[in-house]
């Protein structure tokens, strides 16, 4: 193993435990705890991450360290999201802007390394963020109450590490994950058709089985 796979690893490592953080129970009385809950979910949360990282790095040998890195820094980031998401309907602001700032601590080194490609890179990205910010609102119009805010500004952050080549592949994913999570819902009775189902651990599991199996 070369030394920028040892530090995929640790990167890796540091990500997860970031995410680890921001996965804790509010209880009644206001105080934050793992619960066992919560440890069984961050350490299946560590190994995955390892998993993919390792999936990238040696399935996907064209992919360089910086591409690797932003879909694992986004892979870390919708871990939390989804645990928040699916206990709470709700995707945090605070872990929305916690993935701007890794997207705009990854610009330094693409700068330097990926030089005149660059621009392109971050204009295909920003085009992305554009294009899927509108077409839910376009959802929205015509489907009231099927995405929320949430969703919407997730699907911008995720543009801007995922470029349209990666969103649409992992969108398609995790719709028909939520697709199948709604039938099951409904005919287990956990939820009615009045009941907000969230999209977040959808979105997760789409996110990270499209980067898996297509590298994007």
């Amino acid at each position: 193993m070369d030394i920028w796979k040892i530090i995929m690893i640790v990167i890796v490592l540091v990500l997860s435990g970031i995410g680890a953080l921001g996965i804790k129970e509010i209880k009644q009385e206001k105080k934050q705890t793992y619960t066992a809950g919560v440890i069984v979910y961050c350490i299946v949360m560590v190994f995955l991450n390892i998993a993919l990282s390792l999936a990238l790095m040696y399935i996907y040998t064209d992919n360089s360290f910086l591409f690797n890195l932003k879909r694992l820094s986004i892979i870390s980031i919708l871990w939390p999201i989804a645990y928040i998401d699916g206990k709470t309907c709700i995707v945090p602001n605070h872990l929305l802007k916690l993935a701007l700032i890794y997207r705009a601590v990854l610009v330094l080194p693409e700068i330097f390394i990926e030089k005149k490609a660059v621009i392109g890179i971050i204009f295909s990205e920003l085009a992305a963020a554009f294009a899927i910010l509108l077409v839910s609102f376009i959802c929205i119009k015509i489907m009231k109450g099927g995405i929320g805010m949430g969703d919407i500004k997730l699907f911008s952050v995720m543009a801007l590490f995922l470029s349209i080549d990666g969103l649409i592949p992992a969108v398609i994913f995790s719709f028909i994950i939520s697709f199948f999570v709604a039938i099951y819902s409904l005919i287990s009775g956990k939820k009615t058709k009045k009941d907000a189902i969230p999209f977040g651990p959808s979105l997760l599991i789409g996110t990270y089985l499209s980067i898996f199996l297509c590298g994007m």
